[in-house]
């Protein structure tokens, strides 16, 4: 492989594998770190890896990948993204895509890449949460202004009736005064 197009898969940090035979793919181009962490295990020589044991995911696309290599597909065949979790417990989204280069059967793994739509789609619905957040504090917030407001009543209406009993104990104490000064 040329050194552009070396440069140009580290540039775009895709892990681009070449199907030899079966499940062996080899490595064209540099090893992205973020597949270094997922995949420790592999050597960096040049055996051949086995990327549908790693990734379980990949198994039925790789399936369907060989289909599309032997019928010598047009385009590129995508997988759908997926997470993988490395050694770390950190996650990774990736997606899988084959195409048919030059008589080569090319696998790509992409990391953390998202499409038009999916951006798309994450968007509005990160907008709608907003939305709906942003309904929720004025619901709350109103609801704290009408507990204030019963509070303020509740005690407004306490202070009466405790004036009253006040009021009301007063008399009742001038009467049993009266009362008691009657022959």
């Amino acid at each position: 492989m040329d050194t552009f197009n070396q440069n140009l898969i580290t540039a775009l940090d895709l892990a681009v594998l070449e199907n030899k035979s079966g499940a062996d793919f080899n490595f064209l181009g540099s090893v992205p770190q973020w597949f270094r962490l997922l995949y420790p295990e592999m050597v960096d020589s040049e055996r051949p890896i086995r990327p549908g044991r790693k990734f379980i995911f990949l198994v039925h696309f790789l399936e369907d990948a060989e289909t599309f290599w032997k019928e010598n597909g047009k385009g590129r065949l995508k997988s759908g993204t997926w997470t993988e979790v490395d050694t770390q417990g950190q996650e990774y989204q990736l997606e899988a895509t084959a195409i048919n280069l030059d008589d080569k059967k090319i696998l790509i793994l992409e990391c953390g890449r998202y499409s038009y739509k999916e951006k798309q789609f994450i968007l509005s619905s990160s907008s709608a949460y907003s939305f709906d957040y942003k309904l929720l504090e004025a619901f709350e917030e109103h609801e704290k202004q009408i507990r204030a407001d019963a509070r303020e009543k509740l005690f407004a209406e306490y202070q009466v009736l405790k004036d009253e009993n006040e009021r009301l104990k007063k008399r009742i104490a001038e009467l049993e005064k009266t009362a008691s000064t009657r022959p």
